[in-house]
């Protein structure tokens, strides 16, 4: 049994199929574009037990900090994928004061890929609070970029320090 189209119809399953190879390749194009390995960002407390902090992984809206629960081991921030294509992303961190009134110093260490990565903290690539008054809290903004030069596949690490 031969299945014959007429012209026009035939006209119709090309274009029909055309839009399904199109389809296909930008579902390609964009899967390629997103890191999907696991990538994190641990969160060190340094000092003596000056400071504890909470992580907010992204997706979710700016905790309160006045009333999350405190660690002196937070957890890391969970970035899942990212996409290299220069795309910010957000996550959040609060602060505890633990002391008298000072300042936190934030730094990011260790980070994987050295290049193609930024990680910003308010903005600043390092970064010192205000004074926090003693059981005084403060939320920082952490920020990751990933450039285009950055492989799909590339594990994005680092270690964020507050001390």
């Amino acid at each position: 049994m031969k299945i014959y189209f007429s012209p026009g119809k035939f006209k119709i399953l090309r274009g029909t199929i055309l839009l399904i190879a199109v389809a296909l390749l930008v579902y390609v194009g964009y899967a390629a574009s997103s890191l999907s390995i696991s990538n994190s960002g641990t969160v060190v407390i340094g000092g003596t037990g000056n400071w504890a902090g909470f992580t907010q992984n992204p997706g979710s809206p700016a905790p309160n900090c006045a009333t999350v629960t405190y660690s002196q081991t937070p957890g890391p921030i969970a970035w899942g994928s990212l996409p290299n294509d220069g795309t910010v992303t957000t996550a959040y961190i609060c602060v505890q004061n633990s002391s008298s009134a000072r300042t936190a110093s934030v730094t990011t260490s260790a980070l994987n890929p050295a290049t193609g990565v930024t990680v910003l903290y308010n903005g600043s690539a390092s970064f010192t609070t205000p004074s926090i008054a003693p059981a005084g809290t403060f939320l920082i903004t952490v920020t990751i970029t990933v450039a285009t030069t950055v492989p799909p596949t590339t594990a994005v690490t680092y270690t964020t320090t507050i001390q």
